[in-house]
Parts: C-alpha cells; sequence; structure tokens
C-alpha cells in the first residue's frame, strides 16, 4: 500500500501550508509498539495536526517463530528462581564433599598422633631399668593425653620388650598394653632388616586405631591406623620388669 498526500492545509494558527506530494512510501500495518511518533513542538503523544504518523516498515517473522521469540524473552526476564534452584541441587553434593574432606584430615590427623604416641611411648621407657605396674600404666596413661581430643576408646597401646637374635626374630620378654590385647610372653616375630644380633634387646611400642568416618561409612569401616617403632634401651640391657 502506498500513501501519497497531497497540499497540506493550514493548521488553526494560520501557520503556511506543509507539502508532502513528493514523499511515497510503503506502509505494513504492525502492531503498535513498532510505530514511531513524531510529536510536535509542544511535546505531546498524540497527533496533532502539525505532527505525521510515521508507520515503520520492519521485516516481519513467521508467526511460529515469533512466539518462540516472545516465550525465550518471558523466560529470560523470569530466571530469578534459577540461581536458587541449581544452589539447592548442588548443595547436598557440596556438604557430602566438605564433609568428606573433614573426615580425611580427621584421619590424617589421627594417624599423626598414633606415629607420635608409639614413638613417645618407647622413648619413655626406654630410659628404664626396671619398671614397676604403676610406672606401666603412668606411661601408657601418657597416651591418652597425646590422642586428645580424638576419643581414646578406639585407640591401642601395647609396648613389649624383645630379645633379638641372629636369625633375625624377636622373643617377647614382657608385654604391657592400653586398652588392648598384650603380646604373649615368649612368642616370636619377624625384625626389620639390619637388626638380626644376638643378645640384643628392643623395645616395641605399637600404637591401633579403630576409626569409623562418618561419610562413606558403608565403603570404609574402621579404618585401621597406627604405627609401630623398635627403640633401643639406654643402658643397652634388658629392662627389668616387677610388680
Amino acid at each position: 500500500m502506498v500513501v501519497q498526500s497531497g497540499a497540506g492545509r493550514q493548521s488553526r494558527d494560520r501557520a503556511g501550508d506543509l507539502s508532502v506530494e513528493s514523499v511515497r512510501r510503503p506502509v505494513d500495518l504492525c502492531d503498535p509498539e513498532h510505530r514511531e511518533w513524531i510529536p510536535s513542538h509542544d511535546g505531546c503523544r498524540r497527533t496533532p495536526c502539525r505532527a505525521l504518523l510515521v508507520i515503520r516498515s520492519a521485516g516481519r517473522l513467521p508467526h511460529g517463530l515469533r512466539r518462540v521469540a516472545i516465550m525465550l524473552a518471558m523466560a529470560a526476564r523470569r530466571c530469578e528462581g534459577i540461581a536458587a534452584i541449581e544452589f539447592a541441587l548442588v548443595l547436598p553434593a557440596l556438604l557430602l564433599l566438605a564433609l568428606g574432606i573433614s573426615q580425611i584430615g580427621a584421619a590424617v590427623v589421627i594417624q599423626t598422633k598414633m606415629r607420635a604416641t608409639s614413638s613417645t611411648i618407647g622413648q619413655i621407657v626406654s630410659q628404664y631399668q626396671t619398671i614397676t605396674d604403676s610406672d606401666m600404666s603412668m606411661i601408657l596413661g601418657a597416651a591418652n593425653a597425646i590422642i586428645s581430643p580424638y576419643a581414646t576408646a578406639p585407640a591401642s597401646i601395647v609396648v613389649s620388650l624383645l630379645a633379638a637374635d641372629s636369625t633375625g626374630s624377636g622373643t617377647v620378654v614382657w608385654s604391657s598394653a592400653l586398652q588392648g590385647q598384650s603380646r604373649t610372653i615368649g612368642s616370636r616375630l619377624t625384625l626389620p632388616a639390619g637388626m638380626a644380633m644376638d643378645n640384643v634387646f628392643y623395645i616395641l611400642g605399637e600404637s591401633s586405631y579403630s576409626f569409623t568416618p562418618m561419610v562413606g561409612s558403608a565403603f570404609f569401616k574402621n579404618l585401621q591406623l597406627g604405627d609401630r617403632i623398635y627403640v633401643s634401651p639406654r643402658s643397652g640391657t634388658a629392662i627389668v620388669r616387677t610388680p
């Protein structure tokens, strides 16, 4: 459709005629949102006699694509709750990951404490030439202070005196335990390489801890943590055990 206007008429305030005779422009009927209003000098958004309504012609999308574009635009404006939904979906996994990391850290700390317990108990016992039952109770009781603040119930501390021989075996002379089973007197165990010598005594300090993680206990039940250490007596001879 082509709009062609003839000579303009005078406005009510007797202004000069406006001629649009040479203006020829194809127009397309479209939505009101696509109209551009050219107001007059008084700034009103209406059609006074000195204003022109220009209908902008633009390429039109097919009806189906236009509906899809409108729906996508509406969805983009209504995405305020997407972040909250995503956070709610990810939160359980984040909590499990945080708990898992904390349990791994706890296991590493407990393993370090078990190593320190074995070393400390062995070093203390090695300073004695004669040790009594009361002395041994006090020494083993010090393990609770080392393990703290973790629970001491799953812990087991064993200290034994071994008599080595040239075959690389050690015979248990005496043994004491805290919350565990002491070694049987007279039993033998294999010593590490380089310790096979006759008439040599070693103090064996052993510690173990049954650790049950809060997360993943279905897969990792009662992880056995612990350490053992061999210490030579300071006197170089056997440590006598008395009641």
